[in-house]
């Protein structure tokens, strides 16, 4: 019987194990024993991670009496592990040591699988004279390589950017793979890659044919292995070269936006409208942007109508640099929290700085309706110390309210008085701290008004604090008043603990018309958050509290007691989200001579849904079982619900949509129905039109319901200040050494304009703002094979009052027929598409194309010279061997040059490392 040959060639892993303790087993019949070989790095020194260089120190100890001499060493290892050093030749003396380094690198592809090495140490006859062999195992490696293949170095607006990148698997497990872009891709967004293989990514991209200026476009691809945070990435950058050009501003020019308001309402008893005008302006005076004007004119005066009118306006604030502010007009300002009420009014207001200084004068009367019309003045010094720290002083004088010391109720109405500020400010970091000490003046008494806030954190510890307390007779905005509250916040991870505690007896000054006075509050929270990832957020803790309304010009609403959990759980995707939040309590009504604490409760549940990138959802709904609103402690249910729309059909269109209805006791509304439309939009740049439609129904009030219409149209325009931009013009030729190539009636186009060449080809563009202008031949109006020489479009830059000159020339094309050819007897019919880069070597024009099945491209139009041609990769990657990925051609005119590209199979196996040692039986 014949025996059959094994081809050593061709050994899977598993036979390359058992080979090498067959050879192991052999040596140890051998030379054995006369070079004792130590591993220095361990036991472990056979576990490596693909990709890595590694060093093995082994020590080599001459056991013999007599002298030991090595031809070399050698480490045998898996025939695609790299050695970078291994031999040592040398003598060893008896009972000498001495230490040999081996190198080698892990190629990224090697199979994570368990493996065994072996060092032999031979000598001159080839005989192995010591050895040693150690396990280790080829760890996991998880990498990723994404590269762009092709992508369009320029396209015209409106066409469609095709880009395509290669996303490869280097590392030595199956992976899969999520692939994340804004483009549209072309295929599925998770594909899965064994180690080595490759896939391709084609995105693709529109332009916007209506773009007025050449910009650029980044299109990004993003691959993440699944449950790996680790980001891969590439991306391209291509040119988008308007149809049209957008024409620049010759001006420099102070821009001003004029208005016409309409209004309407329409109620049970009133039936209304009316017009108002408005111009507006913002902007800077000079090119240098050292002077800044904002100024606002709006007339006449329908404020007076209550719920319907607008106020009129007038204000203009100018600034110098960041030195000096001046205001005249309408304008609302405090020198700090614990001054007097803001009040609305006409007057000035002046801001100068000046190295660390900075003062602050003002002086404003309101004359529009309001509880107080006494005039407001005065001063504010800041100092800044440092950019930490700040010191300011304030000194204002108008009227305030005075109340009778024995009943702190009874207004005696407003007197004139002063307070006087002084505050101080420190901001370094992680640590915020400000306190404020104001003083009132009047005739009859002297009160004073304390503020203190601290914001800290320390590593993982987050503190926020404040406190505030006012006198009985303090004439600013609180009076009367204590307010305080602490908050701890500590961060373990995505864990959050919290815990606060907030007290606020508050009487403040306040208009009447607008406003509601504060409820008191007394409230301790105490609980915990926790994010899972990005997507899920979780609230748990409980609360606290007590709440009384202050109102006193209808009967107070509520006041009651409560304890209970409080919950929030909210859930993230790309589209879409929820949020869930409530409460279990027990709550007693302080208003209810009989109340007991009642269990109660809250829930609601509001979601957002994006349908598309124009089109967004979203609403709500919540329900409330308490005891807290009712007059005799009973338990009744409220319900509050919305629904709305967001549409945004092109940039310069919006409309907006949202109904709720509900009844909410602690509002400024009881129960209602509520409507609101909004529609924005903008007609060629300069025209605007807002309008809104808004129904609302109250049951308490006495008009019932409510239709209010508003619609506004807005001009734009911009006042010239300055000229900023001269013109130029450009001449040009269009030439060819080929007289059968007609030269007139060629279009050249550029900014927006565009001519035809006379017979001798000449061309003429005039009144260029000069700058850079980009001029393109239009390719598609000449002759069948015939370019331009220049790759278009041209940049030529524009000086004021000059004559440029361009000179472009055309060429017959020339044609590329190219195949990638198969070299000896393939074993099966391969996929030989493929993508390959042309790039011209004189001007670095680059060309890509694609190869078919068999192998075959054809690129037309080409500019005649020399290119360098590239295969980049093939689309499968199926062993082939592209014996020279670079080839080197020549285009002639109206010629078709033919190029051959050989590929070789790649015999894959796994053997070993050429060794000539012998083995003696």
């Amino acid at each position: 019987m014949k025996r059959k040959k094994t081809d050593l060639t061709n050994l899977t892993i598993m036979d390359y194990r058992y080979l090498l303790l067959i050879v192991f087993g052999i040596i140890c019949q051998s030379g054995f024993g006369q070079i004792m070989v130590r591993n220095i790095n361990g036991e472990a020194s056979g576990n490596v991670i693909p990709g890595q260089r590694y060093t093995l120190i082994f020590e080599l100890k001459n056991q013999r009496k007599q002298i030991q001499y090595i031809q070399k060493t050698k480490l045998l290892a898996p025939a695609d592990w790299q050695i970078v050093t291994d031999s040592y030749t040398g003598e060893l003396k008896p009972m000498e040591r001495k230490r040999v380094f081996t190198t080698y690198v892990v190629p990224k592809n090697a199979e994570a699988s368990d493996v065994v090495l072996v060092f032999l140490v031979i000598g001159l006859n080839g005989e192995v004279i010591g050895e040693t062999s150690f396990s280790g195992k080829v760890q996991e490696l998880h990498e990723l390589m994404v590269r762009k293949i092709a992508a369009p170095d320029l396209v015209k607006a409106g066409e469609i950017i095709e880009a395509s990148f290669e996303v490869v698997n280097q590392g030595n497990v199956t992976e899969d793979i999520n692939l994340v872009t804004s483009s549209e891709i072309n295929g599925p967004l998770n594909v899965n890659l064994k180690p080595g293989e490759a896939v391709t990514v084609v995105l693709n991209e529109k332009t916007n044919k209506k773009q007025r200026v050449l910009e650029s476009k980044n299109i990004l691809l993003k691959a993440y292995i699944t449950n790996e945070d680790k980001e891969y990435r590439a991306y391209s950058n291509t040119s988008i070269y308007p149809l049209r050009m957008q024409e620049n501003d010759s001006y420099f020019r102070y821009p001003i936006e004029t208005s016409l308001f309409w209004n309407s309402m329409n109620t049970n008893t009133v039936k209304a409208s009316a017009f108002m005008v408005e111009a507006n302006g913002t902007g800077y005076l000079d090119v240098e942007q050292d002077h800044y004007l904002d100024f606002i004119i709006r007339t006449p005066n329908h404020g007076r109508r209550n719920r319907f009118g607008m106020y009129d306006r007038y204000t203009a604030e100018y600034q110098y640099k960041n030195d000096f502010n001046l205001l005249i007009g309408d304008f609302n300002y405090s020198p700090n929290r614990l001054g007097f009420q803001n009040r609305y009014g006409f007057g000035v207001k002046m801001d100068y700085k000046k190295n660390s200084f900075n003062g602050i004068v003002f002086y404003s009367r309101p004359r529009l309706n309001t509880y107080n019309t006494a005039p407001i003045m005065g001063y504010k010094g800041i100092f800044n110390v440092s950019e930490q720290f700040n010191i300011a002083l304030s000194f204002s004088h108008s009227k305030g309210q005075e109340y009778d010391l024995g009943n702190t109720t009874k207004s005696l109405g407003y007197k004139n008085g002063q307070i006087i500020g002084v505050e101080v400010q420190y901001s370094k970091g992680k640590s915020f701290i400000k306190q404020i000490s104001s003083m009132s003046l009047s005739r009859k008494n002297t009160s004073f008004a304390q503020e203190f806030r601290l914001r800290h954190t320390f590593e993982k510890l987050a503190y926020n604090g404040n406190f505030l307390i006012s006198g009985k007779n303090f004439l600013g905005r609180f009076r009367n008043s204590l307010q305080f509250g602490n908050g701890l916040n500590y961060y373990l991870g995505q864990l959050r603990l919290f815990a606060s505690q907030n007290f606020s007896k508050v009487n403040k000054d306040y208009d009447p018309i607008y406003e509601i006075p504060e409820p008191y509050f007394e409230t301790y929270r105490l609980g915990a958050g926790h994010n899972l990832g990005s997507r899920h957020m979780f609230n748990l803790g409980y609360s606290k509290s007590i709440r009384e309304d202050k109102q006193d010009r209808i009967a107070t609403r509520y006041h009651y007691k409560e304890h209970g959990f409080f919950y929030s759980y909210g859930y993230r995707q790309d589209r879409w989200n929820v949020n869930f939040s409530g409460r279990i309590s027990k709550t007693k009504n302080l208003r209810s001579f009989f109340s007991k604490y009642r269990n109660t409760y809250g829930h609601s549940i509001s979601g957002n849904f994006r349908v598309s990138g124009i089109l967004n959802f979203n609403a709500n709904i919540d329900h409330n079982y308490t005891n807290r609103y009712s007059n005799n402690g009973g338990l009744s249910n409220y319900y509050h619900y919305g629904l709305g729309l967001d549409l945004s059909i092109v940039p310069n269109f919006q409309f907006t949509g949202r109904y709720n209805s509900g009844f909410s006791p602690e509002e400024n509304f009881l129960n209602r129905d509520y409507v609101n439309l909004n529609l924005t939009t903008t007609i060629h740049k300069r025209h605007h039109v807002s309008a809104r439609v808004n129904l609302f129904e109250d049951t308490v009030m006495d008009w019932g319901g409510e239709w209010y219409s508003f619609v506004k149209y807005s001009y734009t325009f911009g006042v010239p200040l300055k000229k900023v931009r001269w013109q130029g013009n450009l001449q040009g030729k269009i030439r060819s050494n080929d007289l059968d190539i007609p030269v007139e009636d060629v279009k050249i186009i550029s900014s927006g304009k565009s001519v035809v060449t006379n017979t001798d080809g000449s061309f003429s563009i005039k009144n260029l703002n000069e700058g850079s202008h980009f001029i393109m031949v239009d390719v598609a109006g000449l002759p069948l094979g015939v370019v331009p020489v220049q790759k278009m479009p041209v940049q030529v830059r524009i000086s004021a009052d000059s004559n440029e000159f361009l000179d472009i020339q055309l060429v017959r094309s020339g044609t590329l027929a190219g195949r990638l050819v198969p070299k000896g007897n393939f074993s099966k019919n391969y996929d030989l598409s493929g993508y390959l880069k042309l790039e011209k070597i004189d001007d670095a024009t680059i060309l890509y194309t694609e190869s078919n099945a068999d192998g075959k491209f054809t690129v037309k139009g080409m500019v005649p010279g020399e290119y360098a041609v590239t295969l980049m990769r093939l689309k499968k990657d199926e062993g082939l061997i592209v014996e020279n990925i670079h080839s080197q051609i020549k285009i002639e005119a109206n010629e078709i040059i033919s190029l051959q590209m050989p590929i070789t199979e790649k015999k894959k196996a796994i053997k070993f490392k050429e060794s000539n040692f012998k083995i003696k039986l």
